[in-house]
């Protein structure tokens, strides 16, 4: 993981949680931002970048999906499928422990 770099879908409670989770573990520098839709309004979280989707595909690394909801997550994953997308590595974040 150290060598890859990754960009979290979703900066909501999720993503953050999972930001957090990787600092502890001194692993956050892998984290180059957030894709978020909601990018032009939060625009940086816990320092780093909130990118719109568009942005993200042309940085050229892997996505952490950290969406909590299953109703979102099922409808991003059938979305992500109806364009053409299922050949990207996806890593499936599921709620860590409080």
């Amino acid at each position: 993981m150290e060598n890859k770099k990754y960009i979290i879908y979703g900066a909501g409670k999720q993503g953050q949680a999972y930001l957090d989770f990787l600092k502890q573990k001194n692993l956050d520098s892998v984290i180059i931002g957030f894709c978020d839709k909601r990018y032009d309004v939060i625009k940086q979280i816990l320092g780093k970048a909130v990118f719109s989707y568009e942005e993200a595909k042309e940085q050229d690394v892997q996505f952490i999906v950290a969406v909590g909801d299953e109703k979102r997550k099922t409808k991003l994953f059938k979305c992500l499928k109806q364009m053409m997308l299922d050949t990207v590595p996806w890593m499936l974040m599921q709620m860590l422990p409080e």
